[in-house]
């Protein structure tokens, strides 16, 4: 078994959560729980709590996929059997959910859009990405985070290769890239959502790995001092975000306090995770995290909807739809996780010929 950067589960659990109680507190601001007033703050660092979050998975995807790269050698990158691992580990948790969720909403009589070409979308798992510029699709799950981080998996062997050759190359690249980006308003498309932006999020992350958080035995780590310094800068930016106006484009405040924020969690997580009770909850948790994000605004929605503009909803019922919430995501993404797997290992049985679903004994029936 492979070793596992314990802080990355930490990291992972953490934003996870994160997103949930942001999406979980415009229900109750925007759609008026009770008195609409917010469980927890809004607000840190100059940005919501959903953005840092994203920011925080965006940084934690590209130093997950460098930490697994390192662990193998880098001379050995196979790129058929990198993008083989990222479809396997996306589109059958998407397809599975997004069913879910056509059965959920053609069961209650909700619209579904009428144009069939563009269940290409779909099918590609960027439909949510794609509502920017296609008009209504059939995006059910997985938000426009999904299809930005499917264009993020396709550029990494690039970014892969270019940092092998020249790293200061690779900075002037993304940087590049990040400006054009963040012209993508001028066409129609939302910079926020733009994988060209999101790219200095990504690759931080990458770099992270390969010169902070290594994997054990492939290069001595850093000193404590250093640790220390690149925490309590962190820290500091946080800080300025947090009491300042800083006169500076709001895409710019979320991914400075993101990498902020990752670079936190990351010296926590590896103290916190020396409490065997937070590490094997943090590990269970990071393992259902991709089919937990994918659910919870549909289990969202449904535990908070028959609460929409009740004025009498108190708070501490409030915090309970919360953790029902919470506790049936988690429920449902256990669920997800072991029937998808259970479809992917029959299916790579019987594609590959070592095994089959179904055998029959010498009388003819069926046996498992």
């Amino acid at each position: 078994m492979k070793n596992r950067s314990l802080s990355y589960d930490f990291i992972r659990t953490i934003s996870t959560i994160g997103i949930l109680i942001a999406h979980y507190q415009y229900y109750v601001s925007v759609c008026v729980i009770g008195d609409g007033a917010l469980l927890f703050p809004w607000y840190f660092a100059s940005c919501d709590f959903t953005s840092i979050s994203v920011s925080c998975f965006f940084v934690l995807s590209g130093a997950s996929l460098m930490y697994s790269v390192l662990q193998q050698e880098e001379k050995t990158f196979n790129l058929k059997s990198y993008y083989l691992k990222r479809v396997k580990s996306i589109y059958p948790s998407f397809y599975c959910v997004w069913l879910i969720s056509y059965i959920f909403y053609r069961f209650n009589g909700n619209p579904v859009c009428t144009e069939p070409w563009k269940i290409i979308y779909t099918i590609l798992g960027i439909d949510g990405w794609a509502g920017q510029f296609s008009g209504t699709n059939y995006y059910l799950t997985g938000e426009w985070f999904l299809g930005t981080m499917i264009f993020l998996y396709l550029l990494f062997p690039f970014y892969l290769k270019l940092q092998q050759k020249s790293i200061p190359l690779l900075l002037c690249l993304v940087t590049v890239l990040f400006f054009i980006g963040m012209q993508c308003g001028n066409i129609g498309l939302n910079f926020y959502e733009s994988a060209l932006v999101r790219s200095v999020e990504f690759v931080f992350g990458m770099l992270f790995t390969r010169f902070v958080s290594l994997p054990p035995g492939h290069m001595p780590p850093p000193r404590t001092h250093v640790q220390i310094c690149i925490a309590a800068l962190a820290v500091c930016v946080l800080g300025v975000f947090m009491h300042w106006v800083v006169d500076i484009h709001v895409m710019g405040q979320i991914i400075l306090s993101g990498i902020a924020a990752f670079i936190v969690l990351y010296y926590m997580g590896i103290y916190a995770m020396k409490i065997p009770l937070v590490a094997k909850y943090a590990k269970a948790f990071s393992a259902i995290s991709f089919p937990f994000y994918l659910l919870h605004h549909t289990i969202l929605a449904l535990t908070s909807s028959p609460f929409f503009g009740n004025e009498a909803c108190s708070t501490p019922r409030k915090y309970y739809i919360l953790f029902t919430a919470f506790c049936t995501t988690v429920f449902a993404a256990c669920v997800v996780k072991m029937f998808v797997s259970w479809i992917v290992r029959q299916g790579t049985a019987v594609l590959t010929g070592n095994g089959k679903i179904w055998k029959r004994d010498r009388n003819g029936e069926g046996v498992h």
